[in-house]
């Protein structure tokens, strides 16, 4: 869990920078959830070339279960985001110092 007194410092951060997705997995058929979006730098694989990116969303616990959410997410969920691009989470990390899900996603292809 986080340290105490941040709890409201990463309310603070996800009311200012969380966008709407929809989420499809766990129990959940597009259900709208908060969530922050990280687009980074990947490491680069087997020398220098094109750039590779590395996205992420990340779900405060509190969000999840507001959500009716069963159980965790899970690899092969689906996450839609607020221009439409769908997303497959293809590695779900449960972050209890930030009370949230981490979820590295791919593009999903159908």
């Amino acid at each position: 869990m986080p340290i105490p007194g941040e709890e409201a410092a990463l309310a603070d951060i996800h009311s200012v920078f969380a966008q709407e997705v929809l989420y499809t997995g766990g129990g959940l058929t597009d259900e709208a959830i908060a969530a922050v979006e990280s687009d980074d730098a990947a490491a680069d694989f087997m020398g220098t070339g094109d750039g590779l990116r590395s996205r992420s969303y990340e779900i405060r616990f509190a969000a999840w279960t507001a959500a009716g959410a069963l159980g965790e997410p899970e690899k092969d969920d689906l996450l839609t985001d607020a221009e439409g691009a769908v997303w497959t989470v293809i590695d779900p990390v449960r972050r209890s110092d930030i009370a949230a899900w981490v979820l590295m996603v791919e593009e999903y292809e159908p």
